[in-house]
């Protein structure tokens, strides 16, 4: 599909070229192609989506500094780079820092296919996806097969600090993780520890009053059984002593 010799632009211009326009670019390696699908590889930041129909990928890493050139696809507002050949792709070094967003309080379109880090409570669950929320908006975890993550890492109530790359379904934004290393649990739901503590202590409360019950009855028995034996006692010692009357 590439019929004129690609313009070389910057990743912040990309989205200002139309659909069907021949661009080359540079960029870092945010996530390598298959831990967020086959054909899909990230660069950044600002991020660009490559697309890749054949996934004859060359060996890339992320933190790979890389030269690209296709065909700007735009679909649903959003723009993508397809290539049609592993060749259109020169690794020009290796070992950078990944570049991300950093940490942010409200996802924008402007993040859509960046790397960044966001906040969040765990609502709900299900397979391959996780509805969380903040004080700003509610978001999707969308756990990608290639990652080996499951919805069972999260615990509802949960607040989480995700990282991963950003994307957009309809209106409503996705987050998705690379790996484990991209999840960090902030804090749990303190009302929970506060019941839980609270259990803790009455547990603690009747397991203390039922030992003091039992060693009060304790008490209770041996004194009468003492009562009883010097009683016996002494009338045996009476009687002994009237028969040598």
């Amino acid at each position: 599909d590439e019929k004129n010799d690609p313009i070389n632009i910057s990743l912040d211009e990309f989205h200002e070229y139309a659909d069907g326009d021949t661009v080359e670019l540079t960029g870092t390696v945010l996530v390598e192609p298959g831990k967020l699908g086959s054909q899909i590889l990230y660069i950044g930041n600002p991020g660009v989506q490559i697309y890749f129909y054949k996934k004859e990928w060359p060996e890339l890493a992320r933190g790979d500094h890389i030269q690209v050139h296709g065909v700007v696809r735009v679909h649903n507002e959003l723009s993508k780079l397809h290539i049609n050949e592993g060749a259109n792709i020169s690794v020009l070094e290796t070992g950078r820092e990944i570049p991300s967003i950093g940490v942010v309080e409200k996802l924008e379109d402007e993040m859509i296919h960046s790397l960044m880090t966001i906040e969040g409570t765990a609502l709900d669950r299900s397979t391959g996806t996780i509805t969380m929320a903040n004080s700003e908006q509610d978001f999707l975890v969308v756990l990608k097969s290639g990652t080996n993550i499951t919805s069972k890492e999260f615990i509802e109530g949960k607040n989480y600090k995700i990282t991963g790359i950003l994307t957009k379904n309809d209106d409503l934004y996705e987050v998705m993780p690379r790996d484990m290393q991209d999840i960090e649990i902030t804090s749990a739901d303190e009302s929970g520890v506060e019941e839980e503590k609270e259990h803790e202590t009455v547990l603690t409360t009747d397991q203390t009053s039922g030992i003091n019950r039992k060693l009060l009855i304790s008490f209770f028995i041996f004194g009468i059984s003492a009562g009883i034996i010097i009683l016996v006692v002494k009338k045996t010692s009476i009687m002994t002593h009237l028969k040598r009357l």
